[in-house]
Order: structure tokens, then C-alpha cells, then sequence
């Protein structure tokens, strides 16, 4: 079974711990696998951040090897397979970054190994490789009182 990393507020750290992972967003409960380059396992940290989140949390747990999850790049078509078929496909990729797991149902206590403090976000802004690139303008993407905001609509 391989070690999985859920990303969340450290405030939610009692409540994981009594009542498990609970599906949030889209009603899905998102990890990504633990692996030694931190910059991976956690890239969706950042992201969060824009949503408000200040303190973050890894909650480290394991699934069984042949549980169904969904994998697939944040933008594109997810496809439903077994755990370790979708981290078998995430190892072999070139490019790691974007990749997301989910899974429909809630992470049970027992399934929980540990849960740390991480120090502080890391990982890509808005989109894998953002970086010098101007974000899209349109009031879809703009997040309200984001970072230069107005200078972005102004700009159109």
C-alpha cells in the first residue's frame, strides 16, 4: 500500500482525526502520493492558498492498492482505475506537475497514519508552468480581490 498525502487547513486537524477525511470540494476527497520531492507531493498547496487557507496540514494515510480512484491532469478528462494502475501512470510521466487523484468517498480514522504541519505552501500558481506568463483576464479565471486584479481588467 503506498502512502498517500491529503492537503488541508491545519484547523481541520481535530476533526480528521475523529471523524476522518470527509469529501469536500465536488464532493471527492483530493491526494496526491507521498514522495520525496516534496514540491510534488504537495503542489496543490499554493493553489489552496488562494482559497483562503493560511496554516496547512498533510494528512498522511494509505488504501488499499486495488481501491478505485479517479487520476488525470486538473484540466483534462479523469479516468476511473485501480490505485496503484494510476500511480504506476503518474511515475512513468514526464511531467508531473498538474496530475490530480481523487476519490468519492470519505478516508476513514483507521486509514490515517499522521498528520503534520507544513511549514509553508509550495508548488505552481494558478497552473503548472505560470510562471511568467500573464493570467487569463477573463471574470471566470479572476479571482475577486485577488493580486493585481484590477490592473488585469484594465489591461483587456
Amino acid at each position: 500500500m503506498a502512502v498517500l498525502v491529503h492537503i488541508t487547513s491545519i484547523e481541520n486537524e481535530a476533526a480528521i482525526k475523529r471523524a476522518g477525511i470527509k469529501p469536500g470540494y465536488r464532493n471527492v476527497v483530493f491526494f496526491m502520493p507521498h514522495m520525496k520531492d516534496c514540491f510534488i507531493s504537495h503542489q496543490w498547496a499554493r493553489e489552496l492558498k488562494r482559497f483562503g487557507i493560511k496554516n496547512f496540514a498533510a494528512v498522511d494515510f494509505k488504501i488499499p492498492d486495488d481501491e478505485e480512484i479517479w487520476f488525470g491532469k486538473y484540466h483534462l478528462q479523469h479516468e476511473k482505475m485501480e490505485l496503484n494502475k494510476a500511480i504506476s501512470l503518474f511515475m512513468n510521466a514526464e511531467d508531473k506537475l498538474g496530475y490530480e487523484f481523487f476519490i468519492d468517498r470519505k478516508i476513514e480514522p483507521r486509514e490515517i497514519i499522521k498528520i503534520r504541519k507544513i511549514p509553508k505552501p509550495m508548488g505552481w500558481r494558478y497552473q503548472p508552468h505560470a510562471h511568467g506568463k500573464k493570467p487569463c483576464p477573463c471574470p471566470r479565471c479572476l479571482q475577486a480581490g485577488g493580486y493585481k486584479t484590477k490592473k488585469l481588467k484594465v489591461s483587456q
